[in-house]
């Protein structure tokens, strides 16, 4: 993935910040499975404007004790230029030859938010919330204009997290979820969890039809000098998912940019 963008923004007090955006995004996508297709590859360059409206007042960037994070973003996109990689070599596509890609002007909105509360010692609970709204979507086959569904932290621009799946599992063009998780601290630096989610999504695969996604999980964390360490097994299940087991672990070792 390659951004490069100008961004103007305006800071309210020491936790609040808006900001107006025009970003050019090169992207590419490598499934971890072949389809029936063969693609291998997908690249596609879009111009973007939007603007960012953020909240962050979190004691600390990771196993926070307190805080609220909200983050609103709002966007218009138009697809430039787009190429696939398959077992026949590679093929471009622009407005003259749009092939299965959507290069009509569409319009993104979405929503995060996340509330960290320590009422009793050493054990802090948290709330989250997650919205998408999509104006409009490509063909699974174009894989270009959706948000990705999974994991337990966001890995890009593009993903929503949820337990119980894996990152960047489930190709979305809305969605709307909750979820709760508890942490508790016996020693400093040392976690253990448990957490939940429940999402409203509409995939790709089907317009105008909603279906209801739930999962759990269980682990455990550290704060070392080497940053953030977690580990833990989730379930999730999704009925029409060919490649990934409904019981799933996960380990992550650093910190993220």
């Amino acid at each position: 993935e390659m951004v490069a963008g100008l961004t103007i923004g305006k800071r309210f007090g020491l936790n609040n910040m808006f900001g107006l955006s025009g970003v050019y995004e090169n992207l590419g996508l490598e499934p971890r499975y072949y389809s029936s297709t063969g693609n291998e590859s997908i690249y596609y360059n879009y111009f973007r404007t939007g603007f960012n409206y953020g909240i962050n007042t979190l004691d600390t960037k990771h196993f926070p004790n307190r805080g609220t994070i909200l983050d609103i973003a709002g966007s218009t996109s138009r697809l430039i230029s787009a190429s696939i990689r398959n077992d026949g070599g590679r093929k471009s596509y622009d407005e003259t030859d749009q092939g299965d890609f959507l290069f009509d002007r569409y319009y993104t909105l979405k929503m995060n938010f996340r509330q960290y509360v320590t009422r009793i010692k050493h054990l802090t609970f948290s709330f989250h919330a997650d919205v998408l709204y999509l104006s409009k979507c490509d063909s699974a086959l174009a894989r270009n204009n959706f948000y990705l569904l999974g994991g337990i932290n966001q890995v890009n621009g593009r993903s929503i997290p949820m337990t119980g799946f894996s990152a960047l599992e489930i190709p979305v063009q809305k969605t709307a979820g909750m979820g709760i998780e508890f942490d508790l601290e016996p020693v400093n630096n040392l976690h253990f969890n448990i957490m939940a989610d429940v999402f409203a999504a509409e995939d790709i695969y089907r317009d105008n039809a909603f279906r209801l996604l739930a999962g759990i999980g269980a682990g455990a964390g550290y704060m070392s000098i080497l940053g953030p360490i977690k580990a833990g097994i989730m379930f999730g299940r999704n009925p029409y998912e060919k490649f990934f087991k409904n019981v799933k672990g996960y380990v992550t070792i650093g910190f993220n940019f």
